[in-house]
């Protein structure tokens, strides 16, 4: 499967909505549009979900151990992962130095006793009052700790999973999250054993591994149509654009909401704009499906780590401020940081692979 720029411009405008909504809270004390961006997640666990289930199909012909290749991929998923995340987890540790000049051994001590459990991507597990210096890693945590746990059980038994244990405990998740928290704004909050994160990760990437058997479904289905039958080849993918802008207003209308139960029905669309964009089959999917947009997504994880920085220090020294203004300069700076700190990043690996 080749690269795919849709994706890669979907991911910027998802990490986009979720940055304003940080920032709009931040900044302000209050809501602004998008109220719902924090939905923005939902994709990314999708996403990561679709590109688990590929991995694991490949991998599983490898004829290794189902622990060591699933040993192998959680290292793989950190490898790419890690870098980002320590730099501005350090970054953070630097400014928090300088801002409050706290210049001791003492402090650096307690500061890595606290932070173990951000260090090893754990903090998210639902240990009680666990210290996070980036907050918005909680995401990190529990895509690793899910990841590792469904790629896992679907080397062990593809069918079980796919067939069952995905479908029933995401259906259950939704229906037990639905019920208790009446939105999808569920992150550190206790579910009985594990924070709520852990859960709507699980349930989202469940959703993704499913979209993926989806996708290779219509995939070959298109192409026994498309052979057999060009007319109605042709009628289909008409249906499919229709479809295909449904999708993407109604996520548009649902972010715009947040914090109700109709955040729940995002999850649908998320899944056939995916889908779709991976199928590279009607007008939007094919007009977005450019090489331009490839740097836009390679810099998107890293704008998911740094925003937060931006935010907290323009709500420091730059309060009361026309925030409309202050979400632009907000904006231009977590781009400009990011595209840095992504060559910079790719710059040291480089390095170390001479």
């Amino acid at each position: 499967m080749k690269r795919n720029y849709t994706v890669e411009f979907y991911r910027f405008i998802t990490i986009i909505f979720i940055a304003i909504f940080h920032f709009g809270i931040q900044y302000t004390g209050k809501f602004h549009w998008p109220k719902g961006g924090y939905l923005g997640v939902e994709f990314f666990f999708i996403l990561s979900g679709f590109f688990l289930m590929r991995e694991a199909n490949k991998d599983k012909i490898k004829g290794e151990s189902d622990s060591k290749l699933s040993v192998n991929y959680l290292l793989s998923k950190l490898k790419r992962l890690y870098p980002d995340y320590l730099l501005i987890i350090l970054i953070f540790f630097f400014c928090n130095i300088f801002k409050d000049k706290l210049f001791s051994a003492k402090y650096v001590f307690e500061w890595l006793y606290k932070e173990i459990w951000e260090l090893l991507f754990l903090h998210d597990f639902g240990i009680p009052d666990i210290h996070m210096s980036v907050t918005s890693t909680w995401f990190l945590s529990s895509l690793v700790i899910n990841s590792y746990l469904i790629y896992y059980l679907i080397l062990k038994n593809k069918d079980l999973f796919v067939g069952f244990i995905a479908p029933v405990t995401t259906i259950l998740i939704y229906a037990y999250a639905s019920r208790k928290y009446g939105s999808l704004s569920i992150q550190g909050e206790y579910s009985g054993i594990f924070y709520g994160a852990l859960i709507r990760s699980w349930a989202d990437i469940c959703m993704g591994v499913l979209s993926y058997n989806f996708y290779s479904f219509m995939h070959k289905w298109l192409e026994y149509e498309k052979s057999a039958n060009i007319k109605k080849y042709k009628k289909i993918i008409f249906l499919f654009n229709l479809i295909e802008i449904y999708m993407i207003v109604s996520c548009l209308y649902i972010i715009n909401i947040g914090f109700k139960l109709d955040d729940f029905n995002i999850v649908i669309p998320f899944v056939v704009i995916i889908v779709l964009a991976f199928l590279n089959i009607t007008f939007i999917s094919r007009l977005l499906n450019k090489k331009i947009f490839k740097s836009l997504g390679e810099i998107s994880y890293s704008i998911y780590l740094n925003h937060l920085l931006v935010s907290t220090i323009l709500t420091v020294y730059f309060p009361n401020r026309n925030y409309k203004i202050m979400l632009i300069i907000f904006l231009i700076i977590s781009i400009v940081m990011s595209y840095g700190t992504n060559k910079f990043i790719k710059k040291i690996i480089n390095k170390g692979q001479r």
